[in-house]
């Protein structure tokens, strides 16, 4: 709220009471002058002026006194008055910088000095851009008399002329003004407050954005940041240093804000206007030395130079404009035209600020409302606009890219699916072949092998039939076990050993050999192939044609087993036979057990003594399914 101050307590005056008077005139003297012994030795001065009353315009500073009579309410009193009754209220909507304030030769109010080699500053100085409210104690005004008015005088104070002056005033109960007072109150501090607090956010938003993703995002930063410090030397920065430097500083940093704002223009519109950015980057480092400069001397020294700078950069900033019509008339596109709109808006704004505030030639402009936190508004508008662009042409690219991913991932798609036919094609040419040349090698080592041994034993003359009985069933099993292997059997053991023992139980008996299976249920192993399941049978079919022609045993033992603890499947065939020395040199039959055992890649193990039958096991690690 603003400045507000009651001496005593009482309600509104009632009826005709309520009445609310503008004093648009008033007597002003150079100096203090608060009482008669003050007129008396300040001698012949007064001189009328009306309100407002703007010291820039006539170029003034220092302390002026300003004196309004007030008659008393009263029968007969028309026009502005004060009654010694609870609730009477003077209200001035702007007064700056310092000010003090006495009713009938009593002080009444004092904010910053007002006389003095420290006059205008103070810890109260910015109270006097706010409005102030003066609820009146009755015992502070006249009774009502003919004749007899309230005397009273403002002594206002300013380094700067630009920032001294007083408003009109408004004299009636503090009812009828509040509503007044408390509206100006709360859209000049509420919305300085609110400008500074956004622009810390968008600042803080702005260099997370350009940290994360290395955009411009930095130079919205850097226009919230000025901004916001301009908000927070308006709002705060006179309790810290003289008037005139926060003036001086407020327009170094307004300016600033401008020219960065304009930096952004360019990449907002797709344009490019080297020469305009060299111009303001120039002019963006002569900041530094100009706040250097102002902070070390007068303002009677340095105001010019800051002041010219100030104009140089709104300069800029029209240029921008003209830059920006010109791009959007050659390029026209709603988004363009939304980002033009905020910029010219916030010139508009700046230029009505700067109008008032240092051009008009109204006494009127001294009680505008700040219209900087619009500002804010304006470019927080064009921030949203650019940021919508950004994602929405994010999202465009996004989904070409994901269009283009797309197809090419159908391209990849059917490119594999045709590799895949041709290597599937491939593979089943080559499996062919490696099956062709596995049976051709199965023929000539099984079936070939026993044919040519028959042909010898036929051609030498010296056999008998029951020789050439067992060449031809040899033949005929080798043969046989070349078509089981053309049968899918699969990963099933348990099947590949029926099978075995279906082909050779009746040569076994009719050998005179007693067989004993022991098969126990075997796990499927994912580790054979076919080809590994020919090599199983090959191996154990060779065991026991070599237990049939070599061993003389009378019974056969055959058990298979699985380790559960060791997943390892086992087969072991043992005979009651001759046996033989197993440490010597074996023939090429053992060869080819541990070569189709190494084919396998499985263990094998013979055990044999004279005398004491052998034993052959064969065991692997089993590969879950």
């Amino acid at each position: 709220m603003g400045w507000g101050l009651a001496h005593g307590q009482g309600q509104a005056l009632p009826g005709p009471a309520d009445q609310v008077w503008l004093l648009d005139h008033a007597e002003r003297a150079p100096g203090v002058v608060v009482t008669d012994a003050d007129d008396a030795r300040q001698g012949p001065g007064w001189q009328t002026v009306g309100l407002p009353d703007s010291w820039r315009l006539d170029g003034r500073s220092g302390t002026w006194t300003y004196r309004l009579r007030l008659p008393t309410c009263g029968p007969g009193v028309a026009g502005a008055c004060l009654a010694p009754r609870p609730g009477s209220a003077l209200w001035i909507p702007r007064v700056g910088c310092g000010v003090a304030l006495w009713v009938n030769g009593q002080p009444v109010l004092r904010l910053a000095e007002v006389n003095g080699p420290e006059q205008g500053q103070g810890r109260d100085l910015d109270r006097g851009k706010r409005p102030i409210m003066l609820t009146m104690a009755p015992s502070l005004l006249r009774d009502a008399r003919p004749g007899l008015d309230n005397d009273v005088r403002l002594v206002v104070s300013s380094p700067l002329a630009r920032l001294g002056g007083l408003s009109r005033l408004w004299v009636g109960t503090e009812a009828s003004l509040n509503a007044r007072h408390v509206l100006r109150d709360v859209f000049l501090t509420g919305s300085a407050v609110t400008t500074l607090s956004t622009s810390a956010l968008l600042t803080l938003a702005g260099l997370w954005v350009a940290w994360r993703i290395r955009s411009e995002a930095w130079l919205f930063a850097m226009v919230s940041l000025l901004w916001g410090l301009r908000e927070g030397l308006w709002l705060m920065g006179y309790r810290f240093m003289p008037g005139d430097l926060v003036a001086a500083l407020g327009d170094l940093t307004s300016g600033a804000a401008l020219l960065v704002a304009c930096l952004t223009l360019p990449p907002l519109l797709g344009e490019r206007a080297p020469i305009w950015c060299r111009l303001i980057v120039g002019a963006l480092a002569l900041l530094p030395v100009l706040i250097w400069w102002r902070v070390s001397h007068s303002e009677a020294e340095a105001g010019s130079l800051v002041t010219g700078w100030f104009y140089m950069a709104h300069a800029l900033g029209l240029w921008g404009s003209v830059i920006s019509i010109a791009s959007v008339w050659r390029k026209p596109s709603w988004p363009s035209a939304l980002i033009l709109l905020g910029c010219m808006g916030t010139a508009v704004i700046a230029g009505l600020e700067n109008w008032h505030d240092k051009q008009s030639l109204d006494p009127l402009s001294f009680e505008h409302l700040r219209l900087a936190p619009l500002m804010a508004l304006s470019a927080l508008f064009v921030a949203c606009v650019f940021v919508y662009v950004r994602v929405s042409a994010a999202l465009a690219l996004e989904g070409r890219h994901k269009e283009a991913l797309q197809q090419e991932v159908a391209a990849q798609r059917q490119e594999l699916e045709a590799l895949h036919a041709r290597e599937r094609q491939r593979a089943q040419t080559e499996a062919v072949i490696d099956e062709r040349a596995r049976i051709v090698r199965d023929m000539h080592d099984g079936l070939g092998s026993q044919l040519v041994g028959m042909l010898s034993t036929v051609e030498s003359g010296t056999f008998t039939r029951d020789e050439l009985l067992d060449e031809l069933n040899e033949a005929l099993n080798q043969m046989r076990l070349t078509i089981d292997s053309l049968e899918p059997i699969g990963e099933d053991l348990s099947s590949l050993l029926g099978q075995l023992r279906f082909r050779l139980d009746a040569r076994l008996r009719k050998a005179g050999f007693k067989v004993m299976w022991e098969v126990a249920p075997l796990p499927a192993d994912a580790h054979l192939s076919a080809s590994h399941i020919n090599h199983l049978q090959r191996l154990l079919y060779e065991t026991f044609s070599n237990v049939i022609k070599h061993s003389g045993a009378g019974s056969v033992w055959v058990h298979a087993s699985h380790d559960e603890t060791s997943r390892t499947n086992r087969i072991v065939i043992r005979d009651d036979g001759r046996g033989f020395e197993a440490g010597r040199p074996g023939g090429r039959g053992l060869r080819n057990l541990a070569h189709r055992a190494a084919q396998l890649g499985a263990d094998l193990e013979v055990r044999s003594r004279p005398g004491e039958g052998t034993q052959v096991s064969l065991s692997w690690a089993v590969k879950a399914m």
